[in-house]
């Protein structure tokens, strides 16, 4: 029997007993990233490896990941080619490749972000703060070869190395050498419509608030910082570009109005996220007793609200509310956030009339010192 060649060693697997591929969380040992795809190294070359979904959104096929498998030999000659090696196969490296919306902030830093953690915390017991030693998380997304700083201002507070992606032109001359590789969503996830259409759990309230609790010492605030009451509350209206389509187009009206109204209780600021990094805005939104916003973007920044913050989400359609409305219910036992739901009828951009939020209870008994 021939041996395999000098350090080719062949690869393993274990995954877990779920049947569903969305539900599916798989761990190999000794495998390889080249050219876009994950590498099993076996002799049996018939073998046929589990279908792993690697993102929540398991609407198209590019939600899973299927490991190709080559002998020892084809490994060795794919080895030869590479022009880079990176090697990850010390004790403490392990590798968990995933795919996120990482070019929309609302949905990465509020739906991707919270469930990355989830997974790591749940399979592999990355669950304290800064416990980010010999960890690499490795994206495979088509056409999504660059992307904004916040994300990697994110991935530092839960890995060790730079995100990279997979799939990437720059990448297919690099070979990674792993010795544990993590692939799977699991039976939990964050998020308003995906999860729930497909029977997965919400995040457990201790590990969201675990997740928060690390992101807000990675970023340097108060996890346990209380929506400001006295002397003043602080009303955060932020606005869009008119270009986005989400702009208020009455936003200096509503500014006075609130001003006018309220202005005995509460200080009112008009702010605008564009440029911001997410340092800027994670200690912004979190000195916020209310927040007005449209829906899109900001709402990946309500894990950064105070406790018993409130959260006004306007929007166009119902569906923009079921988002806000699972944020409120994710966060109820983590932050006791309140959601105040406004739904107009201009599009793209759109008048508010305070009335349309006012009227609400909640606004109400917040607004009462």
């Amino acid at each position: 029997m021939e041996h395999p060649p000098r350090n080719i060693v062949e690869s393993s697997f274990e995954c877990s007993q779920e049947r569903e591929a969305e539900n599916r969380i798989c761990i190999f040992q000794n495998i390889f990233l080249w050219q876009g795809e994950v590498w099993f190294v076996t002799r049996n070359v018939s073998l046929e490896l589990p279908r792993v979904a690697i993102d929540f959104r398991v609407i198209t096929e590019h939600a899973f990941l299927q490991p190709k498998v080559t002998s020892p030999e084809g490994m060795a000659a794919a080895m030869q080619s590479a022009k880079d090696i990176v090697d990850w196969s010390s004790h403490k490296d392990e590798v968990h490749v995933w795919s996120g919306a990482v070019k929309n902030y609302g949905h990465f830093l509020g739906e991707d972000m919270p469930s990355l953690y989830n997974t790591l915390c749940k399979d592999l017991g990355r669950c304290a703060p800064g416990n980010t030693s010999g960890l690499h998380l490795v994206l495979r997304r088509q056409r999504m070869f660059s992307w904004p700083g916040y994300v990697d201002a994110a991935m530092a507070c839960l890995a060790e190395s730079r995100l990279v992606n997979m799939l990437a032109p720059s990448m297919q001359e690099t070979m990674f050498v792993v010795r544990r590789l993590h692939m799977g969503v699991g039976t939990d996830c964050r998020a308003a419509i995906f999860c729930r259409a497909y029977n997965k759990h919400p995040i457990a309230a201790q590990r969201y608030r675990a997740y928060r609790s690390g992101m807000a010492q990675c970023l340097g605030i108060d996890p346990s910082f209380t929506a400001p009451t006295a002397p003043k509350m602080k009303v955060l209206v932020v606005d869009r570009l008119y270009s986005s389509g989400r702009h208020f187009l009455n936003i200096q009206e509503v500014v006075r109005g609130l001003e006018e109204r309220y202005g005995s209780i509460a200080d009112v600021e008009l702010h605008y996220m564009e440029n911001r990094t997410l340092l800027e805005q994670a200690h912004l939104w979190n000195s916020a007793s209310v927040a007005i916003h449209m829906h899109g973007a900001s709402l990946g920044n309500w894990a950064f609200l105070p406790h018993k913050a409130v959260g006004v989400h306007v929007t166009l359609d119902r569906i923009g509310n079921a988002f806000a409305h699972h944020f409120e219910q994710d966060l109820k036992e983590v932050t006791n956030i309140s959601a105040v739901l406004v739904d107009v009828k201009f599009h793209p951009n759109v008048v508010l009339r305070i009335r349309q939020f006012e009227k609400s209870m909640e606004w109400r008994e917040e607004l009462t010192p």
